[in-house]
């Protein structure tokens, strides 16, 4: 039966894309209710604007409207109410949308450490005097470190050990990142404020700063946020496993030998920046991480 002016169901069903059900059930809950419906048959009927009614919902589920708020919307039919419910709902995609920019930028940064991984299985170590061998050293070099926006916490911490992640301080900063919407621009970063260079290793407490690189387009006025100012630093990479804890202490102090082997003077605090870590992958068994010695000539 065709009523004129008027569309059956399976054929509005065809022409929005959309399932013969779902009609049925906008019709239930009052959303798109059609203009005739045959009461011996039960077959239901749309008008035009029946159909537009229906695109108008389309738009507004793909806005992420619930179908709840859409009938509320439907039934106040004010401009001004649509105005602000739509304005809400663009600032929540676009929330939506830089979240999902940093969860692909955090997989990008996954690949480009384990492609660092993988050239440093081409690489030979750092050559040593015989006297003073040490494994899992590459690169040592002096590095002009750029100018860094960073989320940073400081805490004191006792006794401590490079064994003992820190975790606990690790996740805050990462949280607080994605709490005010920081898009991260490097891995985590422990600098040590102590008296003098290795004094992590052996004073009873250390001032202890986890800190995360941050975009720097990104303006804010934070607590927790600083820029670090361009500097000249030693650098070099360690490619190793944490739990030969010895070893890591000898690497600092095989980079302090050569620091004084070429003439130049410590001039700040010694970082280290955790590249590829138990943070990033379970059970690789070598970590990459970069050591700074801020230096002057």
């Amino acid at each position: 039966m065709q009523i004129k002016d008027h569309f059956p169901i399976g054929q509005v069903a065809k022409m929005c894309h959309i399932n013969p059900k779902t009609l049925r059930y906008y019709d239930r809950i009052g959303l798109v209710v059609p203009s005739y419906k045959n009461a011996e048959t039960g077959y239901r009927y749309y008008t035009q604007e029946d159909i537009f009614a229906i695109v108008i919902v389309k738009k507004l589920q793909s806005l992420e409207f619930s179908l709840k708020d859409i009938v509320s919307l439907f039934q106040e039919e004010d401009l001004h109410t649509y105005k602000t419910s739509i304005t809400q709902k663009i600032k929540d995609l676009e929330n939506k949308i830089l979240s999902l920019q940093m969860i692909a930028a955090d997989g990008i940064t996954m690949l480009d450490k384990i492609a660092l991984l993988h050239s440093l299985d081409e690489t030979p170590p750092v050559d040593q005097p015989e006297d003073h061998l040490v494994t899992g050293m590459y690169n040592i070099q002096v590095e002009e470190v750029p100018e860094q926006t960073m989320l940073s916490i400081v805490k004191e911490v006792p006794a401590y050990s490079n064994s003992k992640f820190s975790v606990g301080r690790w996740l805050e900063v990462i949280e607080l990142a994605k709490k005010e919407q920081l898009k991260a621009a490097g891995s985590i970063t422990l600098t040590y404020h102590t008296k003098q260079a290795m004094g992590q290793f052996f004073e009873s407490k250390c001032l202890l700063e986890v800190a995360l690189p941050i975009d720097p387009s990104h303006k804010s006025t934070y607590k927790h946020i600083s820029t670090v100012p361009a500097h000249k630093a030693v650098t070099f990479l360690y490619c190793g496993d944490y739990k030969f804890y010895s070893n890591f202490m000898n690497v600092h102090a095989s980079a302090l030998q050569w620091i004084d082997a070429h003439g130049y003077k410590i001039n700040g605090y010694v970082s280290e920046e955790y590249i590829l870590s138990p943070m990033d992958f379970k059970n690789v068994g070598t970590y990459i991480t970069k050591i700074y010695f801020p230096i002057e000539e």
